[in-house]
């Protein structure tokens, strides 16, 4: 630090340029996460694993004629309460198992078509053919 716009930030001094390209979001991801002095984890509802964000997949609710329907949030983008999930075989039918999709979301969810994606997208090559 060169003085030059240093701040003090919860009793640490800290320069004040690299304060504000993390603010604005000018840092990389890995670099805001460490500057935040945390890394960011989620839960797997079906295994219950904590894991970093990108080894899961967001799933996220959107209300339709059939009632309140899981979707898979692709871009980690759509509102709402969201619930994560290892993109396994093993992990959707667990989570479906214990009801996690209904606790995850606070509400009676239809969350079958999520997990038949989840499925699909995880059977090995040729198995769908079968």
């Amino acid at each position: 630090m060169d003085g030059h716009g240093a701040r003090m930030v919860c009793g640490r001094k800290v320069d004040g340029s690299r304060l504000d390209a993390v603010v604005s979001g000018n840092l990389p991801l890995q670099e805001r996460v460490q500057h935040m002095g945390h890394l960011m984890q989620r839960t797997c509802i079906g295994c219950r694993a904590v894991e970093y964000p990108d080894h899961l997949v967001r799933l996220t609710v959107q209300a339709e004629a059939a009632g309140i329907v899981v979707v898979i949030d692709h871009k980690r983008s759509l509102g709402g309460r969201g619930a994560w999930l290892h993109p396994t075989q093993q992990c959707a039918e667990k989570a479906e198992r214990r009801r996690a999709f209904n606790r995850a979301f606070k509400a009676q969810v239809e969350a079958g078509e999520a997990v038949q994606q989840i499925k699909q997208a995880t059977q090995p090559l040729g198995a769908a053919h079968k």
